[in-house]
């Protein structure tokens, strides 16, 4: 069996670069696997030094089948790094594995990953593969290692060149969709702050590359499968993440490093009333509003 490489993008955090590799690299499959790393360049004179730091990091990483690194010259911004990368690795690949700089991973997680890429691989309904979940309500009868929902993570995640290849990155039907509430109202399925979300980014307010893979998810109701156990966690909540401030509504709290290298996934594929009712719950908006109050 051939693997699907692993994406790591890095920026200015060379501790958490560290653990991420590390963690990666206790993986079993790791050996098995080529790895990219792409290094974006400072923005600022003052973030040089951790810049360095961090290439410092990479141009030293073993443990891999091969390790291809890649060094920008020019800040491109977290957003294009992803979407000029990943384009670049499935271009060639057909499938690839993506993380950021603070996700600490389980020993398991390139083998769900990998098993996870094969089995839907030749089924269009699925358009990502997250290896992070946050703590949702399971049926005690529930028979699967996986779970769906129309909402993506950015969180380590999966895809293929056929889907991500049709994403307009550009956004070029937003002005009809702006204005229409019941487009709005179904691209809320993933979240009730999608739609806040997408207008801050056509705003100019932030740069996210997953509220646009997320808008093209919701137009073509397509799903994500997630783990029952998270096999990511997120350990760059704090003041120097892109887009990431320090809020513990994000904690992943049932994260474990699970040893089980055998999953059971469904082929068939639906949403579970149960599982989808408290993961929609995180991303209510009266909920974010109060953790925002509580977590500031």
């Amino acid at each position: 069996m051939s693997y699907s490489p692993i994406i790591l993008f890095t920026y200015n955090r060379p501790h958490e670069t560290q653990q991420t590799i590390e963690s990666l690299k206790a993986n079993s499959l790791a050996k098995d696997s080529i790895l990219y790393i792409f290094s974006d360049a400072a923005k600022t004179d003052a973030q040089k030094g951790k810049v360095d730091e961090v290439r410092h990091v990479i141009d030293s990483v073993t443990g891999f089948k091969e390790v291809i690194v890649y060094k920008s010259g020019k800040n491109k911004g977290l957003a294009k790094s992803v979407i000029d990368g990943v384009t670049a690795v499935l271009e060639k690949h057909g499938s690839a594995i993506v993380l950021e700089d603070d996700l600490v991973t389980s020993p398991n997680f390139l083998s769900y990953m990998n098993q996870a890429l094969d089995f839907y691989r030749n089924n269009p309904e699925i358009i990502s593969i997250s290896g992070c979940t946050f703590k949702v309500d399971i049926p005690d009868n529930y028979e699967y290692d996986v779970y769906f929902t129309h909402r993506m993570s950015s969180y380590g995640w999966g895809t293929w060149l056929d889907r991500w290849e049709k994403i307009d990155w550009e956004m070029k039907d937003y002005p009809a969709f702006k204005y229409n509430l019941l487009e709005n109202l179904k691209f809320m399925k993933g979240g009730q702050d999608l739609p806040r979300m997408l207008s801050a980014y056509m705003k100019g307010k932030i740069h996210s590359w997953a509220v646009r893979f997320a808008y093209h998810q919701y137009k073509t109701n397509t799903y994500t499968v997630y783990p029952i156990e998270s096999k990511v966690n997120n350990i760059g909540f704090d003041s120097k993440g892109t887009n990431t401030t320090r809020k513990k509504k994000y904690d992943v709290v049932d994260f474990r490093l699970s040893n089980n290298e055998n999953f059971r996934f469904s082929e068939n594929i639906f949403i579970d009333k149960k599982i989808n009712k408290s993961f929609l719950k995180k991303y209510k908006i009266i909920n974010r509003i109060l953790a925002n109050y509580i977590f500031r």
